[in-house]
């Protein structure tokens, strides 16, 4: 029998799902705004909506029920790096959203294993645009309409906030605990 995880890594594992079905919702409007300029079948849409909605509620599921919950947490956050770059293939790497999901894979990633963490998002990240690019194609790069940027802006400011207010926040507890 596995030794039940210890209360903090509970706690990182429902914090990054907090953070993720947040910050998914945003990437899915985002996204989806992008996509209204560009006429897409129903298979991109599901993917979109399977992603960036159901995706995080299957990850915390998985998290919570694996006997090494912060290993599943890493894994995730691999994945969620590969689906990124996979994204920017399909939509064919805009600007604006191709720096904006890249800042949040890596971002989550070095928060919690440091320099090795921006090597492992950005290998991550570009395995995921080479099999976009492999399995869909790439016309070429596209701009993101007026709107789609506006989304992308307000959604990247929201994400370094909600970062920094949970980094906020663990700093107040671990100074009380002190």
């Amino acid at each position: 029998m596995t030794p039940e995880p210890s209360p903090r890594i509970h706690w990182i594992v429902r914090m990054n799902h907090r953070n993720r079905t947040g910050c998914f919702a945003m990437l899915f409007v985002v996204l989806g705004a992008h996509l209204l300029d560009r006429p897409q079948g129903a298979l991109v849409w599901g993917a979109l909506a399977l992603q960036f909605l159901l995706g995080p509620q299957l990850q915390f599921w998985l998290a919570r029920r694996s006997p090494r919950p912060m290993k599943a947490e890493f894994v995730n956050m691999l994945l969620d790096s590969v689906a990124f770059g996979a994204w920017q293939a399909v939509l064919g790497f805009p600007l604006a959203l191709t720096v904006a999901l890249f800042i949040g894979a890596s971002v989550n990633l070095t928060v919690f294993r440091g320099l090795r963490g921006v090597g492992e998002s950005t290998g991550s990240f570009a395995l995921g645009a080479l099999l976009g690019a492999w399995l869909g194609g790439w016309a070429g790069p596209t701009e993101a309409g007026g709107f789609a940027l506006v989304l992308t802006a307000g959604a990247l400011l929201a994400y370094v906030l909600l970062v920094a207010f949970t980094a906020y926040t663990r700093s107040v507890s671990l100074h009380e605990a002190r």
